[in-house]
């Protein structure tokens, strides 16, 4: 007489396999998923800012290197000026970058730049 299906001895052998996997996978998955979000996050705020520096550069008339000058530079003034993708713009994780602005400072040497959220 030959016996079909599993007995209750395998099915929680299974059981516990599956359940170990799990507790060492999961987490490792979570940590992966939020690492590569805040990765993405900063390069995409690094990029924000590589567009407004490339924008300044282009348009020197504008930007004047005045010793404490402060300018403001809109996400809408990149994406016009083809400097800045519009999908940059747009959420980044729980990040809305479209009512951002970038700061700019001349201090007498170069200018700083700073991402306003």
């Amino acid at each position: 007489m030959s016996k079909k299906g599993f007995t209750l001895i395998e099915l929680l052998g299974t059981l516990v396999v599956i359940a170990l996997i799990s507790i060492l996978v999961v987490p490792r998955i979570v940590d992966w998923y939020s690492n590569s979000t805040d990765n993405y996050k900063e390069l995409n705020e690094e990029l924000i800012i590589e567009a407004a520096r490339t924008y300044v550069e282009e348009n020197p008339n504008i930007y004047l290197k005045t010793d404490g000058s402060v300018y403001y530079i809109t996400m809408q003034q990149l994406i016009n000026y083809g400097s800045l993708e519009e999908n940059n713009v747009k959420k980044v994780g729980k990040d809305d970058y479209e009512d951002s602005q970038v700061k700019v400072i001349y201090n007498g040497t170069y200018f700083e730049y700073y991402l306003e959220k």
